[in-house]
C-alpha cells in the first residue's frame, strides 16, 4: 500500500525536517530529501560554533538483512501489508522513491532510521538550537545544507477533536478532525491509532499500521463487526517518533443487528401416520433464537405459515395434514433481534394414512318402481373424496363402479329392471378418503314393496285313484316370497298348503269336480289360477247279482235279477248270445234302473248276461243264464 504524503494535501511549503522532543532528546525526521542523496550529516550550533553530530554520515542501510534486522517485529507486519516475500523485496517497495520512502518513515519510526532520514539528539530542556542538515553526494561530498530552528520543550500531542461514529451496513466509519498541517518543523504528528471497547470487554487497538495523517478529516472503518454489542472508540494522535497524545473523546455506538441469519440447511420431510415430520440441521449463527415453518400444496404457490408458536428446535410436526396430498416445506431462522433468512429449501412428503374416515351421516331412501333412491348427509372428514354404496342380500355387493363424488344413488336392481319386490335389503354407504382408506358402512333397511302375484301354478294334473279319490299334483313354484297354496274345489276351498299334492277323498264317483289351484306369496299377492276338471272314478268293480231268471213267456224272455247293493251303482246292462261263450250283444240303450227286462226278440235256449255299472263305468258281468 503506497500511502500519501504528509503534505500532499496542504499548500505550505514543507520544511526540510520536522522534530519532537522529550525530556533529553529530539527525534529528527528528514522531509526534504531528493534523488541523487547519498547521505546527511547533522550539524547543532551552540554559542555561534556549529558542531558535527555524527561521526560518519547518516547513509540508508542497503543491506537487506541489516535492514530486516533494523525493523524488527514490524518486519511481518511490513511483510504482509505490502505482500512481499523476503528482506530485498520489501525493501525495494519502501526505497523505491523518495516520497514513498517518506511516507514509510512517517508512519514508522524504524524505517526512518533504517532510510537514514531518522536520528536522535542529546539536547537540555527548553533550550534553543539551530540544526543544519548537510546532503551529501555518492561521493559523500557536500552538495547543499538546510538549516532549522529547535525548541526542545518537551511536545505535548494534542488528542484528536470531533470523533464521530456512523453505522454504513455491516461496518462501522469512525471519523475525527485534527488540525492542518502548519508547515513548522515542531507539527510532528503524522499518524493516529484507533482503540475500541466491545461491551464489557477491555480496550483493543484496531489498527495494525498506522493511520497516517492526510488532512483535516480523517476516518477508518471498522469491519469486524459483532450485531447486538455496544462498540466505544476513541483515537490517539500520534508522532513519527511513536509518542502517543491523551486519548480523545470516547464514543459509542450499539449495533442492532440487521442481518438477517443464514436459513437452515439440510431440510427434509417424512410423512408419517396422519403427519409430517419436518426436520433440519440448525442455523450456523449462534444468534438465532427460533425458527419458523412454512408450508404450501405446490412448489410455486405462496408458502403460507404454519408455526404459531417459536419452534425452538430442530424439527416440526404437522398434523394438519390429509392423506395422499403432497406438502411442501420451507423453513426460516429468526435470530434475538427479529431477523428473519430467506426460505431455507423445499422439502416435501405425503402423510401415511392408515385411519378410515368417519362415515357418512342420516342416509334415507326412498322406492318408487322398484328402484331405490338413496341420499345422505357428508362425512365429517375433511380429506373425504367420494362414496360407495353397498347392498346385501347374502354378502356386500358393491353397487358403483367408480367412487361417487356426489352424495345420491339410485339401484335399478337386475338390468334395471328393479328389485324383488316383497324383498328387504340392506344398503350401505361408506366414505372414501384420499388414499383409499374406507370408513364403516352406514346401513339401511329397505323392503321393496310387494305389489307382484307369484307365478301361475305349472303342471297341475288331477287324475283318481283306484280307490275313486282325486289326486292332485304340480310343479314347485321358484318365486323367492312364495308362502303357500291355495286350493279350491268348485269354488269351495278346500286347502292352503306348501306342498305339491293334494288328495281329496270328499269326492262321489261318477261326479265332476273342477279344481282351481293359486299361489300366494308373502305380501298375500295371488298368482293366475291354474285349473283343472277331473270326473271322480274309482277301478274297483261291483259285485254281480247273486240271482238271475231267463224265462220264456208269450212276449218273449223276461231277465230278473236279484238287486245290487252298492253305494255307486248307476244301473245295469243286459246281454244277450246265442251260444253259451258266444258274443254277447248289449241290449238296453241306456241303463237299466230296476232288475227286469223284457227281451222280446229272446227265444228258447238263448244266453243272458247281467253288467252291474257303477258310477265310475266299472261294469261287472254275471254268470251266463239259459232262457227256458
Amino acid at each position: 500500500m503506497l500511502w500519501i504524503s504528509l503534505f500532499l494535501l496542504t499548500q505550505v511549503k514543507p520544511p526540510a525536517a520536522i522534530y519532537t522532543c522529550t525530556e533529553d532528546s529530539t527525534y529528527v525526521l528528514v522531509v526534504d530529501y531528493p534523488r541523487g542523496v547519498a547521505g546527511l550529516n547533522f550539524y547543532l550550533e551552540t554559542d555561534g560554533v556549529w558542531k558535527r553530530i555524527n561521526v560518519l554520515p547518516v547513509e540508508p542501510t542497503r543491506d537487506p538483512l541489516m535492514f530486516r534486522e533494523m525493523l524488527g517485529d514490524d518486519y511481518y507486519v511490513l511483510l504482509d501489508l505490502l505482500r512481499a516475500s523476503e528482506p530485498f523485496e520489501l525493501m525495494q517497495r519502501i526505497m523505491v522513491d523518495p516520497e514513498t520512502n517518506f511516507a514509510f518513515s512517517a508512519g514508522y519510526w524504524k524505517i526512518a532510521k533504517a532510510s537514514g532520514r531518522g536520528i536522535v539528539l542529546k539536547t537540555e530542556p527548553n533550550m534553543r538550537y539551530r540544526l543544519k542538515i548537510e546532503y551529501l553526494d555518492y561521493g559523500l561530498n557536500p552538495i547543499r545544507a538546510e538549516v532549522i530552528e529547535l525548541h526542545t520543550r518537551v511536545t505535548r500531542v494534542v488528542p484528536p477533536t470531533d470523533v464521530k461514529v456512523k453505522r454504513e451496513r455491516n461496518k462501522i466509519r469512525i471519523s475525527w478532525g485534527y488540525h492542518e498541517f502548519t508547515g513548522k518543523p515542531e507539527d510532528a504528528v503524522t499518524k493516529f491509532n484507533i482503540y475500541r471497547k466491545i461491551g464489557s470487554g477491555g480496550w483493543e487497538k484496531l489498527n495494525i499500521a498506522p493511520i497516517m495523517r492526510t488532512g483535516a478529516k480523517l476516518y477508518y472503518i471498522d469491519k469486524e463487526l459483532q450485531e447486538g454489542e455496544e462498540y466505544v472508540y476513541y483515537v490517539t494522535a500520534v508522532t513519527f517518533a511513536d509518542q502517543e497524545s491523551e486519548p480523545s473523546e470516547k464514543v459509542r455506538i450499539f449495533i442492532r443487528d440487521e442481518t438477517p441469519p443464514r436459513p437452515p440447511a439440510h431440510v427434509e420431510a417424512k410423512g408419517e401416520e396422519c403427519k409430517i415430520l419436518i426436520s433440519w440441521d440448525p442455523s450456523l449463527d449462534v444468534d438465532v433464537d427460533y425458527y419458523e415453518v412454512y408450508k404450501a400444496t405446490s412448489v410455486t404457490d405462496t408458502f403460507r405459515k404454519i408455526s404459531k408458536a417459536p419452534v425452538r428446535e430442530t424439527y416440526y410436526e404437522d398434523t394438519d395434514v390429509m392423506g395422499g396430498v403432497q406438502y411442501f416445506y420451507r423453513i426460516v431462522a429468526v435470530d434475538k433481534s427479529g431477523n428473519r433468512s430467506i426460505f431455507s429449501g423445499v422439502a416435501c412428503a405425503i402423510p401415511k394414512d392408515y385411519t378410515p374416515p368417519e362415515p357418512p351421516r342420516d342416509v334415507k331412501y326412498e322406492v318408487k318402481d322398484k328402484h331405490v333412491h338413496l341420499w345422505w348427509t357428508a362425512s365429517p372428514s375433511p380429506d373425504v373424496i367420494g362414496y360407495n354404496v353397498y347392498r346385501k342380500e347374502v354378502h356386500w355387493l358393491k353397487l358403483n363402479r367408480d367412487t361417487l363424488t356426489n352424495m345420491e344413488f339410485v339401484d335399478v336392481g337386475f338390468h334395471g329392471r328393479g328389485l324383488y319386490p316383497g324383498k328387504t335389503y340392506e344398503f350401505g354407504v361408506t366414505a372414501v378418503d384420499r388414499v383409499g382408506n374406507e370408513s364403516d358402512k352406514q346401513v339401511v333397511k329397505v323392503t321393496i314393496p310387494d305389489d307382484m302375484p307369484p307365478h301361475k301354478p305349472i303342471g297341475f294334473y288331477a287324475h283318481c285313484t283306484r280307490e275313486g279319490y282325486v289326486e292332485l299334483v304340480w310343479q314347485r313354484n321358484v318365486d323367492w316370497d312364495f308362502a303357500f297354496y291355495r286350493l279350491k274345489r268348485n269354488g269351495k276351498l278346500i286347502a292352503e298348503l306348501d306342498t305339491v299334492y293334494y288328495l281329496d277323498k270328499k269326492v262321489e264317483a261318477g261326479h265332476e269336480y273342477l279344481y282351481v289351484l293359486v299361489a300366494i306369496d308373502r305380501a298375500g299377492n295371488e298368482s293366475e289360477p291354474a285349473t283343472r276338471k277331473i270326473v271322480a272314478r274309482d277301478r274297483v268293480k261291483p259285485p254281480a247279482p247273486d240271482t238271475i231268471k231267463a224265462k220264456v213267456t208269450d212276449e218273449g224272455v223276461k231277465i230278473e235279477w236279484t238287486p245290487v247293493r252298492v253305494d255307486d251303482l248307476a244301473g245295469y246292462n243286459v246281454y244277450r248270445s246265442d251260444a253259451y261263450a258266444g258274443i254277447y250283444k248289449k241290449l238296453n240303450e241306456t241303463l237299466v234302473v230296476s232288475t227286469k227286462f223284457m227281451d222280446r226278440n229272446g227265444k228258447p235256449g238263448m244266453y243272458y248276461k247281467i253288467g252291474v255299472v257303477d258310477r265310475s263305468g266299472n261294469e261287472k258281468l254275471s254268470r251266463p243264464v239259459k232262457a227256458r
